[in-house]
């Protein structure tokens, strides 16, 4: 048995997409009005429109994580909130959004 696919869900299937186009420069390798999938190697990742937006992490693999982070983070059009790893050399990418639901759930806003 070998891994084949994730799902997530997301409110906004539209967004997300263009999100994984300009953020990561990928494009699906299908989409509808309801699902679109993302092929990486043997694994697909597949994003469902759906009523709420599932957590979710994806990690990626990269022979340089500050200079690959560092582009992707020069792509957004929003600023986007940068936390360090416990290493200090990579980062992990938190949209505006998500940076505002955190702060809201630690009675920040």
């Amino acid at each position: 048995m070998t891994f084949n696919h994730v799902h997530f869900q997301v409110r906004d299937l539209p967004t997300a997409v263009d999100w994984f186009a300009l953020i990561l420069e990928l494009k699906p390798g299908f989409q509808d009005e309801r699902i679109a999938t993302f092929i990486f190697g043997a694994m697909t990742m597949i994003i469902d429109a759906a009523p709420a937006d599932s957590p979710a992490t994806i990690g990626f693999e990269s022979d340089d994580c500050d200079r690959d982070f560092e582009m992707v983070v020069s792509r957004a059009p929003f600023p986007l909130s940068r936390q360090r790893t416990r290493n200090g050399a990579s980062g992990r990418l938190i949209s505006r959004g998500q940076a505002q639901s955190n702060a809201k759930s630690r009675g920040q806003l």
